[in-house]
Formats: structure tokens, C-alpha cells, sequence
């Protein structure tokens, strides 16, 4: 099975449950495994949390994304209009050794999705930042 789907998500307004939404949509019509669907969806919501949370120091105002689904794998395309972030190189190093009690909040997210992915790649191209990620359809 094929299918591509692109959701454009407006970070100033509460959007991301359309986001989930598109992506159990998309996990139902092809056929994923339920734990493929859960990663994918888990991935985006860490990368759209950010980008909201984000969105006025970064200057983004939108993100789009595009899920396509080929036999092999899932690719998941995220576009935002912010100023140059690289979180493939620019978020600082997650703290998984220390302790818990002694760990900060927050900053697991882009060592999830390393974790969860395949492949996460990421580009500047026109004033947007491209993050991709491929997931494979079989362990």
C-alpha cells in the first residue's frame, strides 16, 4: 500500500489534536501496526510541543507535515517557517545517566525520537527548516 497526506498545522491556534488525528487516520487506512502508529504519533507530538512552546523566541507561525506510507517504511516530513534550528546538532546532549531526581524537566524529546526513528535528517532550504524522519514498517 502507498499514501501521502500533508496537515497544516497554525502553531498560534490549539491544532495539534488534528495532527493526531490525521496520523490515526493514516495508520488505519494503511494497515500500520499498532506500535508503528504509536511511535510516528509520539515523534510528532514531541516535535509539534516544541515547535508551540517555542514558536515566539523561534519566530514560527505554522508547520506543516507530510506522512507517506510505502510498503517498507514511513517517512514524516516536518516543515516550519522559524528562524535556522537544527536539533540534529544544535539541542544540547540529553542527560540519561544521571539520577532522575537529579535530572532537569524536559529535554528527552529529540533523544526519543533518535530512539524511536530510523533516521532523523534535517535541512535548511527557502527559510524553512526540514525535519525528517523515517520509520520502518518491520523490525
Amino acid at each position: 500500500m502507498s499514501a501521502t497526506r500533508s496537515i497544516h498545522i497554525d502553531l498560534g491556534a490549539p491544532e495539534l489534536p488534528r495532527l493526531a488525528a490525521a496520523v490515526e487516520e493514516m495508520a488505519e487506512i494503511e494497515g500500520w501496526m499498532p506500535d508503528l502508529a504509536f511511535q510516528i504519533q509520539l515523534a510528532l507530538d514531541e516535535i509539534g510541543d516544541n515547535l508551540v512552546e517555542h514558536r515566539a523566541q523561534a519566530q514560527s507561525t505554522y508547520m506543516k507535515v507530510t506522512l507517506d506510507s510505502q510498503d517498507q517504511a514511513v517517512t514524516v516530513e516536518v516543515v516550519d517557517d522559524g528562524i535556522a534550528f537544527d536539533p540534529t546538532a544544535d539541542a544540547p546532549a540529553a542527560d540519561v545517566t544521571s539520577a532522575l531526581e537529579d535530572r532537569p524537566i524536559g529535554g528527552l524529546g529529540l533523544h526519543l525520537i533518535r530512539t524511536l526513528m530510523n533516521k532523523v535528517d534535517y535541512r535548511r532550504e527557502d527559510g524553512r527548516n526540514i525535519l525528517t524522519l523515517v520509520k520502518h514498517r518491520t523490525p
